[in-house]
């Protein structure tokens, strides 16, 4: 399978940014003051080391912002409070305190790269820093979701800093009005709570945690479309908002919409009728655990039981154990991701390009398979972990990709996307001008597209089925030939559905290359050439 998408390079997209915005301070003849504080946070040696002093870079592009906000309300008269500034919200967001950024890369085993940064607020986190939780404590999701899971997310959330950020932000417009009407608001009742908004998101404290497990060769078809989406169960967890349960279940008796069962430790709301439709693996519930008083919703409830009483956890895993090699096990944020969901999301993708007319779809998956080539997929697991220091923010990760390969791929992006858009459009102006098919009648121009989209659809099943066939023999030296049936039994592909009558059952694929072929219904044979996979 293509182990590409240009969407990987989007968690990214927050430090390539402030990446930019500090070259300036890349002039500098003397490292910056903070250049020892943010230095023991990294590593040093590697493919990419860099501290960027961010010392007044952002009150001076607050000072462009102010200069376009004038522009704004004078050339424009649009409705700007007179006294909100781009430096006002800049202070009331916190982002002045962020005094410089550090990131770096080193190579470590089976080709991945070890990448640490450092987000520099020595005067403490404030503003939209205090959202994601206090000081860092013991991960808790490496000991509670299952072994088999291949994706683990735990984040800690403090959203009750929503009220102190925006009383900062509304307090900088310097209108008493504003602010006035905003504590009015946080004032009012929350229906069914007994408390006021301000009682309510004062309580939004909570660290989520989420496990997953695809089902290797299950799919669905999405309603009223012919995109196909990979089987996954999953478990999302919340802790310290059960009191939100109470009222869940009074609306769920009242509404007849679900049902309600109660059991030693326990109580449960099953919607009915279930929100998966007819998919017999499929029946999500609302669960609250009353000893650690978490709510959780599952996919299933073996899903569930799996997630409460698994006797082997991801953290006991040997995968887990080479993943998280060199983090360290206390955090805020916490993330594992296996191979299998990165193929599974470009397989939806790619399922999701097909559904677009060909002008579009062809010119996107030439762009996808180009940044394969800049980006692969991982071929093994990798983990981040997010820590909250005094002083800042930490991020620690193992992955396939270093800082170094972020800035080509990130100014390849927007290049590629317009050309593939610029291509698409070009053709649909072809189509109605210059190309002989404007003269062809109407029902022979509608059965040529019907047909070509068929193709255009099959060539890239087949595509993928060549894509999965190098995974395979990359991963496995010796092997020669691999069939159509073990590439779905190695997780490396999903089970195809046939486009017009075509079957792929009985394929197989050579390691020195070859072509793969297969006929659809009343049509010609449709093939794929694909080449040689060197070791």
């Amino acid at each position: 399978m293509a182990k590409n998408s240009p969407l990987r390079l989007i968690p990214y997209a927050g430090a390539l940014a402030c990446f930019l915005a500090a070259l300036p301070a890349l002039g500098q003849a003397e490292p910056p003051s903070s250049f020892t504080a943010v230095a023991r946070h990294l590593d040093p040696g590697g493919v990419f080391y860099a501290i960027l002093d961010l010392e007044g870079d952002l009150t001076r592009f607050a000072g462009v912002g102010d200069a376009l906000m004038g522009l704004a309300r004078t050339e424009l008269g649009a409705a700007i409070p007179p006294g909100l500034s781009a430096s006002g919200m800049l202070q009331g967001l916190g982002l002045d305190r962020v005094k410089a950024i550090g990131m770096s890369s080193k190579k470590t085993e089976g080709n991945l790269f070890q990448n640490r940064a450092m987000i520099y607020m020595p005067e403490g986190r404030s503003g939209l820093a205090k959202l994601f939780g206090g000081a860092a404590a013991p991960l808790q999701s490496p000991r509670l979701a299952p072994a088999a899971s291949d994706l683990v997310l735990e984040t800690e959330l403090t959203l009750s800093a929503l009220l102190e950020i925006t009383e900062s932000v509304l307090r900088s417009t310097g209108d008493p009005q504003i602010l006035n009407q905003y504590k009015g608001l946080l004032g009012f009742p929350v229906p069914g709570l007994e408390m006021t908004a301000a009682d309510f998101i004062g309580k939004l404290n909570t660290r989520l945690m989420m496990a997953g497990r695809l089902e290797a060769g299950k799919t669905f078809t999405l309603p009223g479309s012919s995109t196909v989406v990979p089987a996954f169960h999953l478990v999302v967890s919340f802790d310290q908002l059960d009191f939100l349960f109470p009222p869940m279940m009074e609306y769920a008796k009242q509404s007849g919409r679900a049902a309600v069962e109660k059991g030693e430790g326990f109580e449960r709301i099953i919607p009915s009728p279930n929100p998966a439709g007819g998919a017999p693996d499929f029946q999500f519930l609302i669960h609250h655990d009353l000893s650690s008083k978490r709510i959780l919703i599952a996919s299933h409830p073996d899903a569930l039981k799996e997630f409460l009483e698994s006797k082997s956890p991801l953290a006991d895993s040997e995968a887990f154990r080479k993943a998280t090699a060199g983090l360290p096990m206390e955090g805020n944020e916490f993330s594992y991701v296996t191979p299998a969901v990165f193929k599974a999301f470009d397989h939806l993708m790619r399922s999701a390009v097909s559904d677009a007319p060909s002008s579009f779809s062809s010119p996107l998956r030439m762009a996808m398979d180009e940044f394969g080539k800049l980006s692969p997929w991982p071929t093994q697991p990798i983990a981040g972990v997010r820590a909250n220091l005094p002083e800042g923010m930490v991020f620690q990760s193992t992955s396939p990709h270093s800082f170094k390969s972020l800035i080509p791929a990130a100014v390849t992006l927007p290049v590629a996307f317009l050309s593939a858009a610029s291509f698409g459009a070009y053709s649909k102006i072809l189509g109605k001008t210059g190309s002989g098919l404007a003269n062809e009648p109407a029902e022979l121009k509608e059965n040529k597209g019907a047909n070509e989209e068929v193709g255009e659809t099959i060539r890239n099943n087949l595509q993928q089925i060549a894509f999965a066939a190098q995974s395979y023999f990359v991963d496995r030296p010796e092997a020669t030939e691999v069939s159509y049936e073990q590439l779905i039994e190695a997780e490396l592909l999903f089970r195809l559905e046939p486009v017009s009558g075509e079957t792929y059952k009985g394929l197989k694929l050579k390691k020195t290359g070859g072509t793969l072929s297969v006929k659809p219904s009343g049509g010609e044979a449709v093939g794929h050439k694909y080449g040689p996979v060197t070791d």
